[in-house]
């Protein structure tokens, strides 16, 4: 059941339409752009989102209630991250996690249809990058990064330095 305060939120939230399934996921036709989310994190979780979703600068710590598909870009940057366990499983368009607190990238999507950012973290490893890659892939502004070339398909350019 969805209370008078939760419908509030997504009604600031969402621009596009939503709907809430059977077991309790908001699926939105459009775009979120949720503020203070680490407050509701417990009570919303989101399921399909077909346009982008926009977690970043919300002192999160954690993804839970993230998407589990975002059609379009997913952006959690500017956050106090440590893990990326609970980023949807599909997203369309870029995935922007910079500017966390990650020194791994386990827990990430397995293929990301546009750009993937992971800059400006404490990454000592890219084990867990994705496999597909549609865009560019920003490693920059990491601690020690050993260029590991474990990724299938980048559709852009790899960016170390």
């Amino acid at each position: 059941m969805i209370t008078e305060e939760k419908t509030k939120l997504l009604d600031q939230w969402v621009n596009g339409s939503y709907e809430i399934d059977s077991e309790g996921f908001v699926n939105v036709i459009g775009d979120v752009i949720v503020t203070d989310f680490y407050k509701y994190q417990d009570q919303i979780k989101f399921g399909t989102v077909t346009g982008y979703f926009r977690c970043s600068n919300n002192n999160l710590t954690t993804l839970k209630g993230s998407p589990q598909t975002v059609g379009g870009d997913f952006n959690c940057y500017k956050n106090r991250l440590k893990t990326l366990e609970g980023s949807p499983k599909t997203i369309g368009g870029d995935f922007n996690c910079s500017y966390n607190y990650l020194t791994t990238l386990e827990g990430c999507p397995k293929e990301v249809g546009g750009s993937f950012d992971c800059s400006d973290n404490n990454l000592t490893t890219l084990k867990y990058a994705p496999q597909i890659i549609g865009g560019d892939f920003d490693c920059t502004g990491n601690t020690v990064l050993p260029i590991e070339r474990s990724l299938a398909k980048v559709g852009g350019c790899y960016y170390f330095l």
